[in-house]
């Protein structure tokens, strides 16, 4: 008969990022600054850039990337959140007519996506991951974990009404004085204030994730997140293990 009166459904996206980021690229090189055309991408990207790393370089470095407070990256983000969103919520649920809510987990279904999706004008390699849940693709923040919070920030999160997980990961050290613990607070207060839903972090650094991979027994209480769940860092796959090791450490705040 339907079950609970507020029984909803729910529709999860991931690789945001990696979306508006190449959207960006596409943007900027090809209709602003026309440094080439949308036949070259296509067929660099059907090579998978094969002799065309040159291209791939300039995809990856000279164009504006989600999470490093540039407006223009950002407004792109801004709009294909806001786009996926608002066709979710135009559609009912067969079980009770009640409205699909939006949301941006990956779980771990990013780097299976990855895996079947080729190369991006991002200058993502065909079968890498794509970007996890509402979090800039890995190692595109450049300008520091507040520039990222400012980029996620700035998306309507009042429409993402089935929630959102934003994966960060900051070296361990940060907490360790009072004035590293400051910081960390106010930096979360502001991101929140500035209209920001969700955050977790991983306070681990990529020395123990990679001693961990090769000694297992070493590390069986060793707890991360991954995107919207916690897991023992040794019952994931190495896939999946190795996406999280290629996230951005951020050493400062």
């Amino acid at each position: 008969q339907g079950g609970a009166k507020y029984n909803f459904a729910s529709i999860s996206a991931r690789g945001m990022a990696t979306v508006a980021d190449s959207l960006t690229a596409v943007k900027q090189l090809v209709f602003d600054e026309k440094r080439l055309t949308m036949k070259e991408l296509m067929a660099a990207l059907r090579t998978n850039f094969r002799g065309r790393e040159q291209l791939r370089a300039m995809l990856k470095n000279k164009v504006a990337k989600f999470g490093t407070d540039d407006d223009t990256a950002d407004g792109m983000a801004k709009l294909v959140a806001g786009m996926f969103c608002d066709e979710v919520a135009r559609h009912r649920s067969v079980r009770n007519g009640a409205p699909f809510r939006p949301g941006f987990f990956s779980y771990g279904m990013h780097v299976i996506d990855g895996s079947l999706l080729g190369a991006t004008p991002d200058g993502r390699l065909a079968g890498e991951p794509v970007s996890n849940s509402l979090s800039p693709s890995n190692r595109t923040e450049a300008k520091g974990p507040t520039a990222t919070l400012r980029s996620v920030s700035k998306i309507d999160h009042s429409k993402i009404t089935n929630g959102s997980s934003l994966n960060m990961k900051l070296m361990p050290g940060l907490l360790r004085t009072d004035e590293g613990r400051a910081k960390f607070e106010s930096m979360l207060r502001a991101y929140f204030k500035s209209g920001g839903m969700h955050v977790q972090f991983n306070f681990v650094d990529n020395t123990t994730l990679l001693d961990a991979q090769q000694h297992p027994e070493k590390y069986a209480d060793l707890i991360v997140r991954v995107s919207g769940y916690v897991a023992y860092f040794t019952d994931l796959g190495k896939s999946l293990q190795d996406d999280l090791i290629r996230r951005t450490e951020f050493g400062e705040i």
